[in-house]
């Protein structure tokens, strides 16, 4: 088998609709991993931070929004709305054509969404202020910490915890590598992903996959064309006589051009389990260095 590729299962589901369609074999492996990610903070108390941190005066900034919108008397299901008003009121608007870029359609992949995407990138990204959005997004993060850190829950009297509360800004490890108030979070996320392999021999088929898969994706397009166009060329054209598999893997590379655009498929390090592929579907028979294709081209008498 051929692998394709490792993808996340929504993209996997995709690809094995297109591949099913064309008739070309394929095994689905599905397996969880883990990823890690990591963080690096500054945590302490607002007092310690002021003489360390470069830009306290931001955090200070939207302390100071987050203290308004608890006194306004946020409840946890409406303190994010009302806490990223409070910060830029303009944001509800902001926020609805962002989250037409943001948002995941049910069944489109993100290789997808980025085809149909590519096209017209500057009409969904038109008068929007991403900057205004980064700091949006910073500033909830920050606010949700300072909430964790200082055991506030939106809605309860939180009396004097934020005169000088616990404060967790994300920062650059090197700039405060010597600081004793230097933290890290590390995240690791399980997913769900996919091995996708397809049969070699099936390949062939590669002219039958519909004309988005190419649009959409263009990378596994390739490897299954120049695989099948391999296999094509060996089923097609058999060598004469029998061969030794050093003129075998001779065989495995091949150069094509067209209109001075040149590809090459150099499968010369695999020409032993091509060789195995071809013997197992009655293509050749294989007997130690010897290979002799069991349909021989004819001989003309002369």
């Amino acid at each position: 088998m051929f692998k394709l590729g490792e993808y996340y299962e929504d993209e996997a589901r995709s690809i094995v609709k297109y591949l099913r369609e064309a008739k070309i074999k394929l095994e689905q492996k599905t397996y969880l991993c883990a990823t890690a990610e990591t963080a690096d903070y500054l945590e302490g108390r607002l007092s310690e931070l002021k003489a360390v941190v470069k830009n306290i005066e931001t955090y200070e900034g939207f302390l100071a929004v987050l203290k308004t919108t608890l006194a306004k008397g946020a409840k946890p299901d409406d303190f994010k709305d009302l806490f990223l008003t409070e910060l830029d009121p303009s944001w509800v608007n902001r926020k609805d054509r962002f989250g037409e870029i943001v948002e995941k359609p049910s069944g489109t992949s993100d290789e997808g969404r980025a085809a149909e995407d590519r096209d017209k990138p500057d009409e969904k990204l038109e008068d929007l202020d991403l900057k205004s959005i980064a700091t949006s997004v910073v500033a909830f993060d920050f606010a949700l910490a300072t909430l964790s850190r200082n055991d506030i829950e939106p809605g309860e009297d939180v009396g004097d915890r934020l005169d000088d509360p616990i404060l967790r800004i994300r920062v650059n490890e090197v700039d405060y590598k010597d600081s004793d108030l230097l933290r890290s979070t590390v995240s690791v996320f399980l997913e769900k992903r996919s091995e996708l392999f397809i049969d070699e021999l099936t390949s062939i088929l590669f002219e039958d996959l519909d004309e988005e898969f190419e649009v959409h994706y263009p990378e596994e397009h390739l490897r299954i064309m120049t695989l099948g166009m391999l296999i094509t060329d060996m089923v097609e054209e058999p060598s004469p006589g029998k061969i030794d598999m050093q003129a075998f893997s001779e065989r495995c590379i091949i150069e094509m051009e067209k209109d001075g655009d040149i590809l090459v498929i150099d499968g010369e390090e695999t020409a032993e389990e091509i060789a195995r592929v071809l013997e197992k579907n009655g293509i050749i028979k294989l007997k130690g260095e010897t290979i002799k294709w069991k349909n021989q081209p004819k001989v003309e008498n002369r």
